[in-house]
């Protein structure tokens, strides 16, 4: 009866592995893909200092982020590598709002670490939470909602989609 039992234990677990060996990967196609998910007001000095974007991704061949590749050309759009729009409601409108500080070209982009992950496999799926300073506004002081629109760049090139938060209800300052 114990050998029995052994040999139908040794069969489930040699089906189970052959089972789990014959499923495929997660395939994702080579251009990104941007979903949005979330957000969290940070409080520091005043009502809100910071709103931390969450956005969830794919990539099938793992090139996101450029690294520290042209840190210092701020004026380069293409050096950066997460693309953020900012908007306030302004009248029951959205009107796009562009950085406070445009002598020193800062956009609300954002560069990110490679994340070519080691390895033949080279799919990426994860989160990222993008920190947006938001000292300075709302540029209004009627307004009480934002929004953003947030696109994901590769090294290659190719873009994802615009990912779209919903209205964001900002507390009066």
């Amino acid at each position: 009866m114990k050998i029995y039992f052994a040999k139908i234990l040794l069969l489930a677990l040699v089906f189970t592995f052959t089972l789990k060996g014959c499923q495929k990967d997660k395939a994702f196609p080579d251009t990104p893909n941007l979903k949005w998910v979330d957000y969290e007001i940070v409080p520091q000095n005043g009502p809100i200092d910071e709103i931390v974007l969450n956005l969830s991704f794919t990539d099938g061949d793992g090139d996101i982020g450029s690294g520290n590749q042209n840190i210092f050309d701020t004026c380069n759009s293409q050096a950066y590598d997460l693309f953020i729009r900012y908007f306030e409601k302004v009248g029951g409108n959205y009107e796009e709002v562009f950085p406070v500080d445009t002598t020193s070209c800062l956009y609300f982009h954002q560069r990110l670490p490679d994340l070519t992950p080691e390895g033949q496999n080279k799919i990426l799926e994860g989160n990222i939470f993008a920190p947006f300073i938001y000292l300075g506004y709302p540029t209004n002081s009627s307004v009480d909602t934002i929004k953003f629109e947030v696109v994901l760049k590769d090294r290659e090139g190719n873009k994802s989609q615009i990912a779209s938060s919903p209205g964001i209800f900002i507390p009066p300052q």
